[in-house]
């Protein structure tokens, strides 16, 4: 059997005493066990031990994080996270969306999954918030998988570093934390869909697009991703420019396969559009230039997601957070270099991890860096360049005699990754996740509770407060949107009204009678013309940041 390249290299550094082929090991003529294999055994034991407690420790930590971010002002569910539950419960009872029907895009996979748990009862907002770190779970699973691939390509590096990737994920510095725990619709699958594609990529192009296999998960795996959410184009085009080109004389083992791949992964995709008109590339006109959006992902965007600033624009630590960040960003650097002259499979990892930002700066959406929503498609990359940039690194320091050098490039990265997550991560979180509260959804439970006792059965009002009542009154209240710019049918894309997720409720509200609908605005967007009837046929609430207009009876 011919053994695989990079486990044949792997097997090198690690001084392993077996031949891949014939029948010499370090036994005894008669077959037992040497004391050289009996400390081995013990040392191999001990070492899985170690990388179990490593894994477990990760796993808690990320864990905590999370619930202590769910016990503050910053975890308060939004529409975006009730929607997902809402259109659920839709699907349950008949409903069979293929894309979020309010924006056009966006594959509804998440609502698919959770349907058949709704036929059980209502599921409390913090199952739906940790619906995305699920998928995160399993993304950092497979980044792990694939820097162990990469660290087995280099020689003289810890065995163990490769798990800081996977660390660095689960335990996400900076604002993708908090994203991490929003119930975005796909969110976590495209993260994942991504770190799954690199992690093909690399198989695919170890055999240099021979393996058909590895080609239909390829096109399979890249179709998905980008059917979970098109943003996700600028990771997955970068990866398969370098595939292509690895294998662009593979017609039957790769062009065929990966290209009926991304197809049958996208059917939905392509008949949802055939039918809509082609909605999805309705895309709204850029405010700014390539060059503004391209710079203010790097000032902007990525210092937020990496824990660096504050969602307010300001630098977390000072100076400090400036410094590190720009260290981060050149610690990449160096990983770009390490990765670049390990092959092909250095290289189909590099290359995206570097022109994933300036080709995510080519689609308008981009300018939005308040949040740092958008670094999910590249950080999987980032990370894997950061980590082989410390073995760099690492291997340098271990140049030294003495087991002080030994020790020092040993605990270099883990250090490394340990200053990151406590500024990005402990600091970050510190300043930008608002005050210690018992229930951070308590304005929207205010709102419905005060919906109920007035016994009003139709809301109708901004996006962002009208989804949240009718998750949380468990369907009692039915909900339309209204007001602009909600429902209303923007220049450029005409045809399909802007945030109507639920076509039937809009409809349903729309025939009720003027008496029967109460209205919730925002506070700072309170939009009195939107109502049915004059200002004062209603009682004006203010419940927080939002009020509410119930009909007078």
């Amino acid at each position: 059997m011919r053994a695989d390249p990079v486990e044949s290299r792997a097997l090198r550094d690690f001084g392993c005493t077996c031949r891949l082929s014939g029948r010499e090991t370090d036994q005894s003529e008669t077959g037992s066990p040497t004391v050289h294999d009996v400390a081995g055994t013990r040392l191999d034991r001990a070492r899985v031990k170690r990388l179990w407690f490593i894994v477990v420790g990760l796993t808690l930590i990320g864990i905590v994080a999370r619930l202590w971010l769910l016990r503050h002002a910053i975890s308060e569910a939004n529409s975006d996270d009730f929607y997902v539950g809402l259109q659920a419960i839709a699907i349950r009872d008949g409903d069979r969306p293929i894309l979020v029907r309010g924006v056009g895009y966006g594959a509804v996979v998440d609502s698919y999954l959770l349907a058949p748990i709704y036929s059980f009862g209502h599921l409390p907002i913090t199952f739906l918030k940790f619906v995305t770190s699920f998928w995160w779970a399993i993304a950092a699973v497979v980044t792990t998988m694939v820097s162990r691939r990469l660290t087995r390509l280099s020689s003289n590096v810890a065995d163990e570093t490769y798990l800081i990737a996977g660390a660095l994920i689960w335990i996400t510095p900076g604002s993708l934390l908090v994203v991490s725990t929003r119930s975005l619709m796909a969110y976590g699958l495209l993260f994942l869909g991504i770190a799954v594609t690199q992690y093909v990529a690399i198989r695919s192009i170890e055999t240099g697009g021979t393996a058909t296999g590895w080609s239909v998960l390829l096109g399979i795996s890249a179709g998905l991703t980008f059917f979970f959410h098109p943003i996700t184009l600028a990771a997955i085009v970068p990866i398969l420019l370098i595939t292509t080109f690895r294998a662009r004389r593979e017609f039957r083992t790769y062009w065929v396969p990966v290209t009926l791949g991304v197809i049958g992964s996208n059917l939905g995709f392509l008949a949802w559009n055939i039918k809509n008109s082609w909605l999805s590339l309705a895309v709204p006109p850029a405010s700014d230039s390539y060059v503004d959006r391209l710079e203010g992902i790097f000032t902007g965007l990525l210092p937020r997601a990496f824990g660096f600033m504050d969602f307010d624009g300001e630098w977390t630590s000072g100076p400090l957070s400036k410094m590190l960040y720009f260290l981060v960003l050149a610690i990449g650097l160096v990983g770009v270099t390490s990765l670049a002259q390990r092959g092909w499979v250095g290289v189909v990892i590099a290359f995206p991890a570097v022109f994933v930002w300036p080709t995510l700066a080519y689609l308008s959406s981009s300018s939005f860096v308040a949040d740092g929503r958008y670094a999910v498609v590249g950080v999987s990359q980032f990370v894997l360049l950061v980590v082989a940039g410390l073995q760099v690194i690492s291997r340098f320091v271990h140049l030294g005699d003495g087991k002080r050098s030994r020790s020092l490039s040993s605990a270099l990265p883990v250090l490394a990754a340990g200053v990151w997550v406590f500024v990005g991560g402990f600091l970050w979180l510190q300043g930008n996740s608002g005050s210690a509260v018992d229930d951070p959804n308590s304005r929207m439970r205010a709102v419905t509770t005060l919906l109920q006792v007035e016994d009003v059965e139709y809301a109708a009002g901004n996006f962002w407060h009208v989804l949240p009542v009718e998750y949380l009154s468990d369907g009692d209240i039915h909900v339309a949107v209204a007001g602009h710019p909600w429902g209303a049918h923007v220049e450029w894309r005409p045809n399909l009204p802007w945030a109507v997720f639920f076509p039937m409720r809009q409809i349903e509200i729309a025939g009720q009678p003027d008496e029967a609908v109460a209205f919730i605005f925002d506070a700072a967007d309170e939009q009195v013309s939107a109502l049915r009837m004059p200002p004062d046929r209603y009682v004006r609430h203010a419940v927080g940041t939002s009020i509410v207009y119930i009909p007078l009876r």
